[in-house]
């Protein structure tokens, strides 16, 4: 009697996120977007790290709440992080984790893109997410990521920018039922021009393949119409 075949692919741990991680990271470790890495694979005893640069101005997400960055300069300063990203994109590799949080600020308010854990890379060994595993902060992952987290494509990092930039164009912490409800009011209600809006709306569309594809898009319509 025939049976289903059995994914032959094994959950990512949290160790194996880790260590994927900062190598993804060292191999962007030039790019002034992205937060360098110095070593990777370091050993304590039984724990493990990775030395990366410091940055001393915090976040994104407490920038903006603490009056540090205004909601102008925060969209900005997203062109940048979009960009970035989409050089994730074209070396086949999706983030899965953009949110305020993780993009760090240097003591100049110079963004960096940040936390790797998540990182999905085309045609990884042994480093897949298991399939259905939702991945991502709530509130800023596309819906396709909260269903099944080892499928997604760039276009959920678009999804993610997205809602950081609701958050910056808010001027302050988004609700949690915006994972939930439908966005339009919410942009329709925000102090920006109608082409920011539509942008917005692009981005945060529930299907992926209604909104822009890449980073790198985004980070056109964003420069064009956000910042």
């Amino acid at each position: 009697k025939p049976t289903a075949a059995r994914n032959s692919r094994k959950p990512c741990r949290p160790r194996c996120r880790f260590r994927r991680g900062a190598r993804e990271l060292s191999k962007l470790r030039d790019h002034p977007h992205v937060v360098s890495v110095h070593e990777v694979g370091g050993l304590d005893g039984p724990l493990e790290y990775f030395v990366m640069e410091y940055l001393a101005g915090g976040d994104l997400y407490h920038a903006l709440c603490g009056c540090r960055v205004a909601s102008e300069r925060a969209l900005e300063m997203l062109v940048d992080v979009a960009r970035a990203a989409g050089v994730l994109h074209q070396n086949g590799v999706v983030h899965r984790d953009i949110c305020p949080a993780n993009i760090l600020l240097t003591g100049d308010l110079v963004p960096k893109l940040g936390d790797f854990d998540l990182v999905r890379v085309d045609q990884s060994i042994g480093g897949a997410t298991a399939t259905g595993q939702a991945l991502g902060k709530l509130v800023y992952a596309a819906p396709e990521a909260l269903r099944d987290g080892a499928t997604v494509t760039p276009a959920a990092d678009v999804y993610s920018l997205g809602k950081t930039a609701l958050f910056a164009a808010h001027g302050a912490e988004l609700p949690d039922e915006l994972a939930f409800i439908g966005l339009g009011p919410f942009i329709n209600q925000l102090p920006c021009r109608a082409e920011v809006k539509a942008m917005l709306t692009r981005a945060l569309q529930p299907q992926a393949a209604q909104r822009y594809a890449t980073g790198a898009e985004f980070a056109e319509a964003l420069s064009a119409y956000g910042a």
